[in-house]
């Protein structure tokens, strides 16, 4: 029987089963958007097509903005494993399916995010590209593993990013208060980490945080804290 941390994970690979033959029709009408010769469906179709969902997954997760809409909108608390599948089942349907299956799929998502505000006015002419470029000095200490120093430079970096009005985000740009708040915790933890010249493999760190990942401690902290876990099993 299955208990502890992976409970939530029973099943599974059932679950990821019974949710693409839920998304994908039996009787296609068509090809799809994509077809069998094209590149979607043999990245989809290669073994490591779920570990680079799953990078991609824990990459996403590093950005507070991310993991705000995930708390406040998902369901993934209550049941990670479904809300794994329903994501993959999406993914198969705009994938494998059929047009009007791809389309279906498209509006429920659609329907589901109606009421999400994001941090961008609605119409905001601004492309993902400069959207990642702008916040991609965030994720570089923990972009690989390895240790890595950090630096005043660095946090300076990456406080003038995020404060910069001359920005092309800066005009379409509305965050919460909750954001703010969290940021500037964020910004202050950079800017005495950066005047330490503190040294550690900080992706190792983020992986023992993060709730999904359940990696081993890397720290003396996180030692002490998993054997106090135990104890109080």
């Amino acid at each position: 029987m299955t208990a502890g941390p992976y409970a939530a994970a029973t099943g599974l690979i059932e679950r990821f089963a019974g949710a693409f033959a839920h998304a994908v029709p039996t009787d296609p009408r068509d090809d799809g958007f994509f077809g069998p010769a094209s590149l979607t469906w043999q990245v989809n179709a290669d073994l490591s097509a779920p570990v680079a969902g799953l990078r991609a997954l824990l990459l996403q997760a590093l950005h507070p903005l991310v993991m705000a809409g995930v708390d406040q909108h998902s369901s993934w608390q209550l049941d990670s494993a479904g809300r794994l599948a329903a994501t993959s089942g999406h993914v198969a349907a705009v994938a494998y399916g059929d047009r009007d299956t791809a389309r279906r799929a498209a509006q429920r998502v659609q329907a589901v995010h109606q009421h999400v505000a994001g941090v961008l006015l609605p119409g905001a002419p601004v492309s993902t590209q400069t959207v990642v470029d702008q916040i991609a000095i965030f994720y570089d200490t923990v972009r690989e593993p390895g240790p890595r120093t950090m630096t005043g430079q660095y946090a300076a970096a990456v406080a003038s990013r995020f404060v910069d009005l001359r920005s092309p985000l800066a005009a379409y740009v509305q965050l919460p208060q909750s954001y703010l708040i969290l940021q500037r915790i964020n910004l202050s933890l950079y800017a005495l980490l950066g005047e330490l010249s503190a040294t550690a493999d900080w992706r190792r760190i983020t992986e023992e945080i993060w709730p999904f990942m359940q990696a081993p401690p890397s720290t003396p902290i996180g030692k002490a804290e998993a054997a106090w876990r135990a104890e109080k099993r």
